[in-house]
């Protein structure tokens, strides 16, 4: 579920963005390490990601009814641990930020109906030590490709 809110001004487009429970990760097992010997489980859990995110750009015309905005922003993401098994939910609350390079393409097919597709390149630029281990353990990763589409109704003048 992403909510979007922005506001363009003299061409400027601003927008900001919430992303609740990005897609779930793999089991992840964090062991611990007895006296340099051995290592014994920790916890078993699984993570799903939020991601806050703004983003500026400048909207181009390409013809009536369509333009391109070209988008530079930033997106921080936190981590949700699910404890599946064990008694410490690892890395619950990890944050990682990204660089987002993207484009929104909006058409207007409809008078006050418009679509929207936003494809975005997300660049980690720092993440916390927790979130790095539970990425590696639960096989995802901060930051990566992806794409929105949206539908818009404009109600206002």
């Amino acid at each position: 579920l992403t909510t979007y809110a922005g506001a363009v001004w003299n061409h400027i487009d601003a927008q900001l963005s919430y992303t609740l429970r990005l897609s779930k990760s793999k089991k992840a097992y964090m062991y611990t390490n007895v006296y340099g010997e051995g290592h014994d489980l920790k916890s078993v859990n699984d993570y799903k990601m939020n991601a806050f995110a703004f983003r500026v750009g400048y909207q181009i015309r390409l013809i009536p009814r369509v333009g391109i905005t070209p988008q530079v922003g930033v997106m921080a993401q936190t981590l949700s641990s699910n404890l599946i098994n064990g008694t410490t939910k690892y890395a619950d609350g990890a944050k990682a930020t990204s660089l987002t390079l993207g484009a929104k393409i909006l058409g207007v097919p409809a008078h006050r109906v418009y679509v929207f597709l936003t494809p975005e390149l997300a660049i980690p630029i720092s993440k916390d030590n927790t979130f790095d281990k539970a990425a590696k353990a639960g096989d995802f990763s901060a930051g990566g490709f992806s794409v929105s589409l949206a539908v818009l109704l404009n109600f206002g003048k």
